[in-house]
């Protein structure tokens, strides 16, 4: 028997997801030899094994706008784990509102009973910051956590 990613036993509940992988510029910073882009996207094919067929996911690569327009949400996931692997990092920032953004609206298109976005990223920030700003706050002013 499968559970789902939220617990559900396999075909009781439809979860729809869409994955967020940031394609930045910061992710190409190497730890342990490997840039935080490439351990993203091996993470990502990974989470995407714990959804059963009747999921139906989404892939947006993402920087400071849309790398790659999804067609929608499916269930074959070895077209996503292949999106995935073909991604390529850019020379661009980071705006997490522009996926937020697309990822809301292929959700809404959705009647599953649960949705999530799972989102890829360092979180880094670019540009200068304002004199009132602190450095690692995101706009709400908390904290991010990094994985």
């Amino acid at each position: 028997m499968h559970f789902s990613a939220f617990g559900k036993k396999g075909g009781e509940e439809v979860t729809a997801a869409v994955f967020l992988l940031d394609a930045s510029y910061s992710m190409g910073y190497r730890e342990g030899g490997l840039a935080n882009f490439e351990k993203a996207k091996q993470s990502l094919r990974r989470s995407l094994e714990i959804f059963s067929e009747v999921d139906r996911l989404a892939l947006l690569v993402y920087s400071d706008r849309i790398e790659n327009p999804a067609a929608g949400l499916t269930n074959e996931v070895t077209l996503l784990k292949k999106t995935a692997g073909a991604a390529q990092l850019t020379s661009r920032g980071t705006n997490l509102f522009t996926g937020l953004e697309k990822a809301y609206h292929l959700l809404g298109q959705s009647i599953a009973a649960n949705k999530a976005v799972i989102i890829f990223s360092d979180q880094a920030r670019h540009g200068w910051f304002k004199d009132n700003e602190a450095a690692g706050s995101n706009n709400w002013g908390e904290k991010i956590a990094n994985f």
